[in-house]
This record gives structure tokens, sequence and C-alpha cells, in this order.
């Protein structure tokens, strides 16, 4: 029986009560879920962990403009690397291939080592930040580390860190990865603006949960 006043049971006790074991976890993530969201609108993702205790970085590229040779890597990218630079240049870095190529075209000198996620696994498939997140991951288990600083724009932090933690990563977060921009110029055009990026987002942030990888 489901009592009332001060021995008012909280939602989650009512899920274990109402709910079969085969729903009870989805009923009692919604939180977390309902949570990316809002982050995903405002930019305004959990700030973790601590810069001295990263191993590396693993970064996640946001929108891409169209090239014939070369795909330029976008301002949204170009912000990516800079803040990187600007913040831990000496920390070994595992970077999603347009912020490698902003990084390596704007700041040459950086001597700590970089390792690039270029392309899914699977031939034809989209590269995306589950996928990342899991190559970087075997890239960071072959050297003993742990703890990634994630590096990704603000609006998708809150998905690319909870699809690290997922896997097994420690994570930490840098304050001001909300100031980076979008690209108005992407050829990915849910990375234009905040008003496409948020319903595209939701709709990841759901595939995402009915899979298992948040």
């Amino acid at each position: 029986m489901i009592r009332s006043g001060s021995d008012e049971l909280g939602w989650r006790e009512t899920a274990i009560l109402l709910y079969p074991n085969s729903i009870r976890g989805t009923v009692c993530q919604m939180p977390h879920v309902l949570a990316l969201m809002q982050q995903a609108w405002s930019g305004n993702y959990t700030v973790h962990g601590a810069l001295e205790r990263a191993d590396c970085v693993v970064g996640f590229a946001f929108g891409r403009l169209t090239g014939e040779a070369e795909v330029p890597p976008g301002i949204s990218n170009q912000a990516l690397a800079a803040f990187a630079c600007r913040n831990f240049p000496h920390l070994p870095k595992i970077l999603q291939s347009e912020i490698a190529a902003a990084y390596a075209r704007d700041f040459p000198r950086d001597p700590a080592p970089t390792q690039i996620v270029t392309e899914h696994r699977r031939k034809g498939r989209y590269l995306d930040t589950r996928e990342t997140a899991e190559q970087a991951w075997l890239m960071m288990q072959a050297h003993n580390w742990r703890t990634a600083l994630v590096l990704a724009h603000g609006h998708h932090m809150p998905r690319a860190v909870a699809v690290c933690q997922k896997l097994g990563m420690s994570t930490a977060a840098l304050p001001g990865l909300e100031h980076i921009p979008f690209c108005p110029g992407s050829e990915q055009f849910w990375t234009r603006n905040c008003w496409l990026w948020f319903p595209r987002e939701v709709g990841a942030i759901l595939h995402y949960w009915r899979l298992g990888w948040l």
C-alpha cells in the first residue's frame, strides 16, 4: 500500500512496487535521461574531476565543413583544439580527426602525443559518439590509462561524458566548453545552431538510452 504524509513513498520506491523487473530499471533511469536533455539544451554540463588526475584527453568533434581534398575542421573544432592547447597541452590526446586536423595546423609545436580516431571500424558506418568513445577506450586500455578529460562542445558534453562513463572510463570535465561556438557552415546541419541541435540530440539521447549506452 502506498502511504501518504511523512511516510509517503518516493517515486523510485513506487516504481519498485508497481513495475515488473523488465521495465523497473528503465523507469528509475528517467531523471538521468531528462537531466541529459536539459543540459543538452542549455550547454551547462556538469564540471567534475581534476585536471591533475587525468591520464589523457578524449576529444569529440563537432561539425565540419565541406571540402574537396581535405575536410576543413570548422570553427567549433578549431575552438576545441584551442581550448585543449590552452588548458592541457601536456596531456596525451585521443582526438576525432576534425579536432586533430585543427590542432596539428594551429598548434604544431605541441610535444604531447596524439592518437586519432578517423572512421568507424565497420566500413561505411557513421562515426558516432559511442564508436569514438569505444575506440578511445581501447587506446586508453593499451596504455593502462583510466581517467579521460573529456573535450566536446558544451551542448554535446552531457552525452559524451555519459557514454564514456558507461564504458568504464573515469572522467573529468573542465569549465569553459559552454563557450565553444556552433558551426554555421557545417555540412552536419544539426551542429549549425542550438535550434537544430536540440531536437536531434533528444533523439540521440533516447536512442542511446534504449541501447543501454548511457
